[in-house]
């Protein structure tokens, strides 16, 4: 029999901020979801939640496949500035 590699169907990519209990529900109820684990994937973007992100994440990632990556942009860079007006002519 041939050795034979699963691909991941599905991707799930999610953005992290400081909504931590609503990213704890979220990462358990795809634990407790009748698809296979080997069938999708995570990419989890930390976006301004800090340490507590990844506390959430920690003890979950023998049970997930998850691609646990950080911004290091600093929170709302590109807000920093006024967005200057459009011009149509």
């Amino acid at each position: 029999m041939r050795n034979q590699i699963l691909i991941p169907l599905s991707c799930l990519i999610i953005t992290a901020g400081k909504r931590i209990n609503e990213l704890q529900d979220l990462l358990n109820d795809l634990i407790n979801q009748s698809l296979s684990k080997e069938y999708f994937e995570i990419v989890l973007l930390n976006d301004g939640g800090g340490d507590a992100v990844y506390q959430v994440l920690k003890p979950l990632e023998s049970l997930l496949k998850i691609q646990y990556l950080e911004n290091k942009v600093p929170q709302r860079f590109l807000w920093n500035k006024p967005l200057s007006p459009v011009n149509r002519n």
